[in-house]
């Protein structure tokens, strides 16, 4: 089988200790890929599951070695970087449980695509800023919904991907969001949250290449690996939003996503009359609806 390289120098964090233990884990999840893409997963399946058993047990060797490192050194974010390991080990389990009753290509392809998006995410977004004691997500405040959702552009796009923004334009939401891949995602916190992420077909390759170190091949037919990966994006979204708006008083939160092609039009709700932002970069267009659900 092909390697497909998933580890890259711009991950190191300027830790050695914390930079050998993420190249295992890229290593381990890099050879999942290559089961679950081309290889016969009943034939590796005893590989399968050592692998996913180490994962599991090995992300919660790893946080617990990057929690002792950070309260070594003082981090100023070290409770919420916590509560982020916390957050993913529950999901892994998750997926190591189901696994147990449903081995399939599609839960194997779901669980990589989840695990390597938010790893990449939380490597370069979080992990990088222990050695130089930066909080995660500095909070901010904000007079409206469309200031919140310019702050989550601004992280996504920029602060995550390096994608400048060329221009945002508010629209009022009119029951519909449009891209080539849509992300909603429902957060339950105190209240229900509804976020759209809808993005246009050369922006969410370019998104795809930063967030997977992988190339999108057909927009038009996602595979369960890329799904979860979208959704995977539009989580780390929707959470840094809702956590902006609790600043910060968020004891758990519960995420739920799906993922559509072309156009998605919502009538379980009434929430015509709000606002979407209209976001283009270089790459193509953002379409980004937040609110709050009755």
């Amino acid at each position: 089988m092909e390697k497909v390289g998933l580890w890259k120098d711009e991950y190191k964090t300027g830790i050695e200790e914390i930079d050998i233990q993420h190249r295992q884990l890229f290593a381990k999840i890099e050879r999942l890929i290559l089961i679950a893409k081309v290889g016969d997963i009943e034939k590796n399946r005893q590989e399968c599951e050592n692998i996913v058993d180490f994962l599991a047990d090995y992300t919660i060797s790893h946080f617990a070695s990057e929690e002792a490192l950070q309260k070594k050194l003082g981090y100023v974010n070290y409770e919420q970087h916590v509560k982020l390991h916390q957050q993913f080990k529950n999901t892994v389990l998750k997926y190591k449980k189901n696994m147990e009753t449903d081995f399939s290509k599609s839960l194997l392809k779901s669980f990589v695509g989840t695990l390597l998006t938010w790893l990449v995410m939380h490597v370069c977004t979080c992990d990088k800023k222990i050695i130089t004691n930066e909080p995660i997500d500095p909070r901010k405040d904000f007079s409206n919904k469309e200031s919140l959702i310019r702050s989550v552009a601004e992280t996504c796009l920029t602060g995550h991907y390096g994608i400048p923004i060329t221009g945002m334009e508010p629209c009022i939401y009119k029951g519909y969001v449009e891209g080539k891949v849509i992300v909603r995602n429902l957060i339950t916190v105190q209240k229900k949250y509804q976020f759209l992420y809808g993005f246009s077909e050369t922006l969410a390759k370019a998104i795809y290449l930063k967030a997977c170190n992988m190339y999108l091949e057909n927009p038009n037919k996602l595979d369960d690996m890329e799904k979860s990966a979208f959704i995977e994006i539009g989580n780390s979204l929707s959470t840094y939003a809702v956590m902006q708006h609790f600043k910060g008083r968020v004891v758990s939160l519960q995420s739920e996503g799906e993922v559509y092609r072309d156009k998605f039009t919502d009538s379980s709700f009434d929430i015509n009359n709000n606002i979407l932002l209209d976001i283009s970069t270089k790459y193509g267009s953002l379409e980004i609806m937040y609110c709050n659900i009755p």
